[in-house]
Formats: structure tokens, sequence, C-alpha cells
């Protein structure tokens, strides 16, 4: 699929988390509403929207947009 979240946005497959399985960056497409887990560099998870990811919105918990609980 070439509009597909692995096609688009390549550097955005090591940060998919596997939470998401069955479901793929090739199954799915880089502007989808579709929420999924993430998992950032930094170590953080979070749910998000593929599309929300594809337009650079980064970690929640390092941008400080959201507080972690524990």
């Amino acid at each position: 699929m070439s509009n597909s979240l692995a096609a688009v946005h390549p550097e955005l497959i090591a940060e998919w988390s596997e939470k998401n399985l069955p479901l793929t960056p090739d199954s799915i497409t880089f502007g989808s509403n579709k929420k999924v887990w993430w998992k950032g560099a930094c170590g953080h998870e979070w749910e998000t929207s593929v599309k929300a990811r594809s337009n650079s919105e980064k970690c929640p918990y390092c941008s400080h947009n959201k507080v972690l609980a524990g």
C-alpha cells in the first residue's frame, strides 16, 4: 500500500507498539484517525491516532502535555 504508515513515515515503525498486533504499519494509512499504541525512544507508551503521529505529534509525557501516573 503506497499510502501506508510504513511507506510514508518509515521512521515511525520503530515506535509502533506490539500492543497493536495483528495491525501493522503496512496495513494502515498514514492519515488514519484510528488510535493505536506507540512506544517512544524515551520508553513511554501512549495511545494516539496514526494521523497525529504522522503530523509530528511526539510523546505527550516528554512534551509535558500529559502527566505520567505512578
